[in-house]
């Protein structure tokens, strides 16, 4: 049964009913809720960032389970912020509903580049360690520290995984960084010309102006000689 004090706590009162309740339930060795133990700007960034997320029971439960071993602080929010926004990427551009409907080819679009052009290698290397990190790390806790009646319930809490790692997506990173280069390359050919494109286009804007100006001036001269035969008659 729920006790008073846990009723109170302020983390508890924002994710009843959000979060899985056994997550919510979860402690230490020292039998503190590990709720109590995650840093205050993680929680933050879980209340503003998260609580309608498909993955957030996946998502609480990495967090808990690298605060337990004691990650810092800055590499948990790192973690679970990169974590959180190519997964809003990824489902966005799928327009994937649930967690269940994440696979490996989403994955790998992403990361080969086929996705999100924009993004930097960093960015799709970032998210292949972080993701496999809090698999990893979720994983080991599970086994080491949930009694083992219980960890089948929690294993549906794990990001799903994948058969990929940093080594896989090397030479599709040259490809995107040369492809990337490439277009830089044709935006640099362009530059030195801007000034003359400029010119012509001022030049053509002027000529356009000027005829629009020839032309309204022999429409009103042709109302005004209308205007004046109509009074001669």
């Amino acid at each position: 049964m729920t006790s008073e004090s846990l009723v109170e706590k302020e983390w508890y009162k924002n994710l009843l009913g959000i979060v899985d309740d056994e997550i919510l339930h979860l402690k230490n060795v020292n039998n503190e809720y590990l709720w109590d133990t995650l840093n205050k700007q993680s929680l933050n960034y879980i209340y503003k960032n998260c609580l309608q997320s498909p993955w957030l029971n996946q998502l609480s439960l990495a967090v808990l389970c690298a605060t337990d071993h004691k990650l810092s602080p800055g590499s948990i929010n790192t973690m679970m912020s990169t974590l959180n926004k190519r997964l809003m990427d990824i489902f966005e551009a799928f327009n994937l509903v649930k967690i269940e409907d994440l696979n490996y080819t989403h994955f790998h679009q992403y990361l080969s580049g086929e996705i999100y052009e924009d993004h930097t290698d960093r960015q799709r290397q970032a998210l292949i360690s972080y993701y496999k990190s809090f698999l990893f790390n979720v994983s080991k806790w599970l086994k080491n520290r949930i009694d083992i009646n219980r960890q089948n319930y929690f294993s549906k809490f794990l990001f799903p995984e994948f058969p990929f790692d940093n080594r896989d997506y090397k030479a599709r990173d040259l490809a995107v960084s040369s492809a990337q280069k490439k277009r830089k390359e044709m935006s640099s050919a362009v530059t030195p010309l801007l000034p003359n494109i400029r010119a012509q286009c001022h030049f053509r804007w002027n000529q356009i102006k000027r005829l629009r100006e020839i032309t309204n001036i022999h429409a009103m001269y042709n109302d005004s000689t209308l205007i004046t035969r109509r009074e001669l008659l």
